[in-house]
């Protein structure tokens, strides 16, 4: 009786995590791989190297690629944009310069010419030795990505052969949609809820569909979860800070382990999983051997009504509103 009653609360242990990290399977969301891009290269390789080291525990879902891949660019230009930003500021800089001494027609005031041009002079030096200063600092600056190689791209392709879900069907999304939109937004219930005004209704429901992915590729696999993502909302989390969340939102411990007959749910952030994953892998195994997902599917089945609410979707979206995703694409 009293385990009925019982709420899933709390964070796990690091004796937990590490044993999660060692036996169950390990998934990323997409902002946890494109903040690789804001990383300098030393912590990227490591970070790369440390998701090498999963072998066949990693686990990227589909819908994760897909973000990935949709803001990749953005991203890599993110450091790029912050050097724009500068030189826009100093571009205003210039106007205020070209200003100073200016005489003062209504009042017929006037400066004298010599000091104004004195400090016109001092004033548009320093903005040319501020703008070379900026353009060495962008020009040397680490973070900067090359989208033509993309570094961070060519590293996360090596590590993820294998490891990428396969596409769920059209039917299978939609019906997901479909429930998110109609059912867990309306009832608040976790993850994703607090995306209900993104975009359009499936880029809303993208948390959602990494749920059902996650669900699913544990309940195939008979094994636990670790989850790594950097999305600090409250549909996410609960009890701590947007800085330092406490713990994984009950509800979603509860409901995974309802739906993979008991197995465990762990939530962390990229910087908590990252220093527990070097206790948890130490040297890299010999046998990196990847399990070859390219076709089939090992979701096919699962929940086919959604994870949550069995039978209640009684339509679904028709296919043509999804884009077709071409079998021969790159893994990830």
């Amino acid at each position: 009786m009293a385990e009925g009653f019982r709420y899933h609360q709390g964070r796990p242990s690091d004796d937990e995590v590490v044993a999660g990290i060692q036996s169950g399977v390990v998934a990323f969301d997409a902002n946890v791989l494109l903040n690789f891009y804001e990383a300098d290269p030393k912590t990227r390789r490591k970070r790369v190297e440390l998701l090498g080291m999963l072998g066949d525990s990693l686990f990227i879902p589909f819908q994760v690629k897909e973000e990935f891949h949709r803001r990749r660019k953005e991203s890599a230009r993110s450091v790029s944009k912050e050097y724009a930003a500068l030189r826009t500021a100093v571009a205003e800089l210039k106007k205020v310069g070209a200003a100073f001494g200016r005489v003062n027609k209504a009042t017929s005031k006037s400066r004298d010419p010599v000091s104004v041009s004195k400090a016109r002079n001092v004033i548009t030096e320093c903005i040319h030795d501020l703008l070379g200063q900026i353009e060495n600092l962008e020009r040397e600056d680490p973070h900067i990505v090359d989208l033509a190689e993309d570094p961070v791209l060519a590293g996360l392709v090596s590590v993820f052969e294998g490891h990428v879900a396969e596409i769920p069907s059209a039917r299978k999304i939609a019906k997901r949609v479909r429930e998110f939109v109609e059912i867990r937004v309306p009832l608040g219930i976790p993850p994703g809820f607090r995306d209900v005004t993104k975009g359009d209704e499936a880029q809303a429901a993208g948390d959602y569909l990494i749920w059902s992915e996650l669900i699913g590729c544990a309940k195939s696999r008979q094994v636990d979860l670790v989850f790594v993502t950097d999305d600090l909302k409250s549909d996410w989390w609960v009890e701590g800070s947007r800085e330092n969340p406490t713990a994984a939102h009950p509800s979603l411990i509860a409901e995974f382990g309802r739906e993979t007959a008991g197995r465990r749910y762990f939530q962390v952030t990229a910087n908590e999983f990252f220093a527990r994953a070097v206790r948890a892998l130490g040297d890299p195994p010999v046998d990196r051997t990847s399990i070859d997902m390219s076709n089939t599917d090992p979701y096919e089945g699962e929940f086919e009504d959604g994870p949550t609410s069995p039978g209640l979707i009684a339509s679904v979206l028709d296919d043509s509103l999804y884009m077709e995703i071409s079998r021969s694409e790159p893994p990830f």
